[in-house]
């Protein structure tokens, strides 16, 4: 902004000439005031864009699964038969704090067990959860640090109904606000009804908010194993069967929380108890 016209100045009244002066200088120092707030604000969306910007060190949403890592992938025969037998036993049995049908979808039940690396070793250890270790092994990623184990136990939903609705795994147990989405999700398929019509499972990409693009259609086989991203949403199509029977997975939710993090995770936890020790 240039200097006020002295004539203008010359042409007007002593008192009238101050003012005009205070309110030039006014002018003059919001106009750069704001000409340097714009150079900040592209300056900063710039360094922004470029990644330059550290984000927040406990962001609302934290995802870990690899950029490069698949959507899914699917394992046929994955347990030798006597380690699918030890694990249907267990993915079929009632353990004390099974998880209430209303804790997820009307119609699932199941058991459900959560812990860290301390409480993995307990869980190795525990005579209950002995029949599940062989699976537990098998997928166990040595980055993860804390997990949810537990059955889903589908009946036939109602016409036109998900067995399970659409969601993300970010069900950890942790004393700390902020949401952690799996690292990577392995589901176990037990049994299946007799002549299952639906029931597969839909896997998409985060970003695309259960779009039909990028979508993977599963069709379930007993002792297939699937492994998906962590921050991948997913469902399970509602399903029908004469034999009425239920579908029944195995499921491990394995998780990567910062150190920084870590030490509010909750060691061993079942069922219900674990929504009292996240309260």
């Amino acid at each position: 902004m240039q200097a006020l016209p002295k004539v203008l100045l010359a042409s007007q009244p002593d008192g009238l000439r101050k003012a005009l002066r205070r309110r030039w200088a006014h002018l003059r120092r919001a106009s750069q005031w704001r000409r340097g707030a714009a150079i900040a604000f592209a300056v900063l969306v710039t360094l922004v864009t470029a990644g330059l910007v550290f984000r927040s060190p406990k962001p609302l949403m934290r995802t870990t699964s690899p950029r490069d890592q698949p959507l899914a992938t699917v394992h046929h025969g994955f347990l030798p038969p006597a380690q699918f037998e030890r694990v249907s036993r267990i993915s079929n049995a009632q353990i004390d704090g099974a998880l209430d049908a209303d804790t997820l979808d009307g119609y699932i039940s199941g058991w459900m067990v959560k812990f860290n690396r301390r409480g993995l070793e307990r869980v190795r250890a525990m005579e209950l959860y002995a029949d599940a270790v062989p699976y537990l092994e098998a997928v166990l990623v040595n980055e993860s640090n804390a997990f949810v184990l537990n059955t889903v136990v589908a009946k036939e939903p109602a016409p036109g109904a998900d067995a399970v609705n659409a969601h993300f795994d970010n069900t950890v147990a942790i004393r700390e606000q902020g949401i952690f989405l799996a690292h990577q999700v392995n589901v176990l398929y037990v049994s299946l009804p007799d002549r299952m019509e639906g029931g597969q499972l839909e896997v998409w990409p985060m970003e695309f908010e259960d779009s039909e693009y990028g979508k993977a259609v599963i069709h379930p086989l007993e002792n297939m194993m699937v492994e998906f991203r962590g921050d991948a949403g997913h469902r399970v199509r509602g399903f029908r069967s004469p034999s009425g029977g239920k579908r029944v997975s195995l499921v491990l939710e394995q998780y990567r929380i910062p150190r920084s993090s870590y030490g509010n995770t909750v060691d061993f936890c079942q069922g219900q108890e674990c929504m009292e020790e996240v309260v």
